[in-house]
């Protein structure tokens, strides 16, 4: 039997008399003055509706994709059920079976910026499959010098020349290859052993690539990973989770961190602490709004999830609805749309974020 999808909504008010109800305008009032002020009106002033539990139940979900040309298709990479695609023409998950049998672990997924049928997924066994049909078959791509023992955390695409991609892995190794993953070489970075747990380039100057690793914080590339340098000036913690970046100048870069909260950096290349009204140091996972410029949104323990208008400068909490660690956040600008994977409960999504 298809599974139903399940609405969280907020708990209803009890009766207010007149004057509990002329209390309530007044608050009201100071409220949206006050939000105003902290940089969050462009994100109070809308009308969200609650979120919607699109599942699969108990699923732990690590990576979120959305497809920009397939309505409201979502690609979810969990750990323990393999690549994932829900669309409205399925009520339930369609599972995507990489090349060669069951792989379950998938770390995460990403899709070619110019032509979303590619499909790439990372494995927690050392692999990176390649799919031109949005998922229907696949093919190794056969990382050179990656065992089983390996896994696959990250993979960032060059949104300008779509052929050369990176990859980030456990021990400290980047990979890069420049024919579509025909052929891969490993990049030198100053990281050392630590796992590389993020990638990104920069959507502005496309030979600009940044790497987050779990205990010795970011590296930076001007010249298309052939060379890296740290930088951690500024940075709050080296633990660092995940990266996002505005795909438009001041292109500001986020970073998320398990003990520092959420940093941000300009072409200056130096962080800044950007955790005002976070209520935690841990954060796992950000998003940045392409159709409003300075939203981002943060997702963190306990299934909460915070929206700043401002850049970082202010963050507020989100109504709650989440009800497990955030991993992965993606927001679909065509429909107004932001999912939220989480850690034992699948995807949630809420219209007008």
């Amino acid at each position: 039997m298809a599974r139903r999808h399940t609405t969280v909504a907020p708990a209803s008010d009890a009766p207010l008399d007149s004057r509990s109800a002329s209390r309530r305008l007044v608050l009201v009032a100071l409220l949206v003055v006050v939000l105003g002020g902290a940089g969050v009106w462009g994100i109070s002033r809308r009308n969200p509706e609650p979120w919607t539990a699109l599942g699969p139940g108990g699923a732990i979900v690590r990576a979120l994709a959305v497809d920009p040309r397939a309505l409201h298709t979502v690609y979810a990479s969990t750990s323990d059920a393999g690549l994932l695609a829900h669309s409205p023409a399925r009520v339930e998950w369609r599972a995507l079976p990489l090349a060669g049998g069951d792989r379950t672990d998938v770390r995460t997924a990403t899709l070619d910026p110019r032509d979303p049928s590619i499909v790439y997924a990372a494995t927690g066994r050392g692999q990176l499959f390649k799919s031109a049909d949005r998922g229907a078959t696949w093919i190794d791509t056969r990382l050179v010098g990656i065992d089983t023992a390996t896994v696959v955390f990250a993979i960032a695409i060059d949104p300008v020349e779509p052929a050369r991609l990176y990859v980030g892995v456990s021990g400290g190794g980047i990979l890069e290859s420049t024919d579509a993953g025909a052929t891969w070489a490993r990049l030198e970075h100053p990281g050392g052993t630590a796992d590389v747990v993020a990638l990104l380039v920069d959507p502005t100057r496309h030979d600009t690539v940044y790497a987050a690793s779990a205990g010795a914080g970011v590296a930076r590339s001007s010249n298309g990973g052939r060379t890296w340098e740290p930088m951690n000036n500024g940075l709050t913690t080296l633990a660092v989770e995940a990266l996002a970046i505005e795909p438009r100048p001041p292109a500001v870069l986020y970073a998320a961190t398990s003990g520092g909260g959420v940093c941000t950096a300009g072409a200056d290349g130096h962080w800044h602490a950007a955790s005002r009204g976070l209520t935690t140091a841990v954060v796992w996972a950000l998003a940045v709004d392409p159709t409003r410029p300075g939203t981002v949104y943060a997702g963190a323990s306990g299934g909460a999830l915070f929206a700043s208008g401002d850049r970082a400068g202010s963050w507020q909490l989100l109504p709650a609805g989440l009800i497990d660690t955030v991993w992965a956040l993606a927001i679909d600008p065509a429909e107004d749309v932001l999912y939220a994977g989480t850690s034992g409960h699948g995807v949630f999504m809420r219209h007008g974020h």
